[in-house]
């Protein structure tokens, strides 16, 4: 976008940071003000018109979820970069505003910092647009990066219904989402007089702009799931996100130590979500067992016959006998998609290891010590505990082993966290 002698995109010019100049307020700190007009929606290299800045919005202490949510990996890619890759397609560039370079850096992207620490959301926003207008753009793209959910064709449904306006903001059940927007940098003068009134948010600025309201039914119908503003805040709201992401079934594993539990917890539990007409399978993990007996025909196919696997077959029943061959023991999800895909959710007994959500079972009977400590790197893999210690707390949703419905209390939250 830069011309000779001009600073490249992303970076600062001889002026310094964008947006800290003007009148001083009351606290001695500079106010925000809005650069004076630019010719909007500039021409790029062979005359393309890219008018606008992407922007991925990496703020917020992340305090619900415990650690910065911008290196939170959902389906096995970071949140900051599903919105990059998302935003990338439709903008001139894309940059990243927060408090932390590290997002940048990361990313490979110029970044922004908020020159008003403390400001928010709307003065990330202030941050976003004066740059766009530095940039000799029409407008902002923003997209926090805690959606993981929006696509580029959800994006694109904002930035093809945009027509001037100063903002085009989906409408979700909870209201608008104005970290997934597109703004107007004609719309920075009142980003600036909000930020110096009582109502400092992004939803108070909304509320003077008039702004295009896109319904998420809209977004929908080119998204992969209707909850396309699913926002991760928490853990269990990440487990969801891969849920809704995933197009094989859900995974549950009901984890332990020796002799906790496991198989009583699975039995219950499964047992509950099909008499609640769900699609259950199981699987457990197990060493050293053999299932067919010498001399039986299936035996015979496989003992003698030299089959590496053998699918016994009848009215009522199937199993399939055999070994791994070459490629050894397979991850969890290849073995639910390719064998068990017609599942509503897979529970698994075991998998402690494993990437997939879990349930532990942790009685004191049996063991001092649980698997899941608050704050271990593994942590936010676990949905709840189920146990027999009433002062334990391990950071997630904890049921009673004492209580009769513990295995109904575990399936309400399994079905709210995973299953559509």
């Amino acid at each position: 976008m830069s011309e000779p002698g001009e600073a490249a995109p992303g970076e600062s010019g001889d002026s310094g940071e964008a947006g800290v100049s003007g009148e001083t307020g009351a606290s001695g700190e500079a106010a925000p003000v809005a650069p004076a007009p630019v010719a909007l929606g500039r021409k790029g290299a062979g005359g393309a018109r890219r008018a606008l800045l992407g922007v991925v919005l990496a703020g917020g202490a992340s305090r619900r979820y415990g650690r910065a949510k911008w290196r939170v990996e959902v389906a096995g890619v970071s949140m900051a970069k599903r919105a990059a890759d998302a935003l990338s397609p439709l903008v001139a560039f894309v940059g990243v505003v927060g408090d932390d370079p590290e997002v940048a850096r990361t990313l490979g992207l110029p970044g922004r910092e908020d020159p008003r620490p403390g400001s928010g959301p709307l003065g990330g926003l202030h941050t976003a647009l004066t740059w766009a207008a530095r940039e000799e753009l029409a407008g902002a793209l923003v997209l926090g990066c805690d959606l993981p959910l929006v696509t580029t064709d959800v994006l694109r449904v904002l930035v093809e219904r945009w027509g001037g306006q100063l903002a085009v903001v989906p409408r979700g059940k909870n209201g608008l989402e104005p970290v997934c927007a597109l703004f107007s940098v004609a719309a920075l003068g009142a980003v600036a007089e909000a930020m110096l009134g009582s109502d400092a948010s992004l939803h108070g600025l909304l509320a003077g702009l008039d702004p295009d309201a896109v319904p998420v039914e809209e977004l929908a119908r080119v998204a992969a799931t209707p909850e396309v503003l699913l926002n991760v805040n928490t853990p269990a709201d990440r487990m969801r996100a891969e849920a809704l992401l995933h197009v094989g079934p859900p995974l549950l594993c009901v984890v332990g130590k020796k002799n906790s539990g496991k198989t009583g917890v699975t039995v219950a539990l499964a047992a509950e979500l099909g008499q609640r007409g769900r699609r259950v399978m199981t699987v457990k993990h197990g060493h050293g067992f053999e299932l067919d007996r010498p001399g039986t025909d299936s035996w015979r196919h496989r003992r003698e016959g030299g089959a590496e696997r053998v699918l016994v077959v009848g009215p009522e029943d199937l199993a399939m006998l055999g070994g791994w061959g070459p490629e050894g023991e397979r991850p969890l999800r290849e073995l639910a998609d390719r064998w068990l895909a017609d599942a509503e959710i897979v529970v698994a007994e075991g998998w402690k290891a494993g990437p997939d959500p879990k349930v532990e079972v942790f009685r004191v009977a049996a063991h001092a010590e649980p698997i899941l400590v608050s704050g271990s790197a593994d942590a936010e893999t676990f949905l709840a505990v189920v146990t027999d210690d009433p002062g334990h707390e391990p950071g997630v949703p904890v049921f009673s082993l004492s209580d009769p419905a513990y295995a109904a209390r575990v399936a309400d939250l399994v079905e709210r966290v995973l299953l559509v």
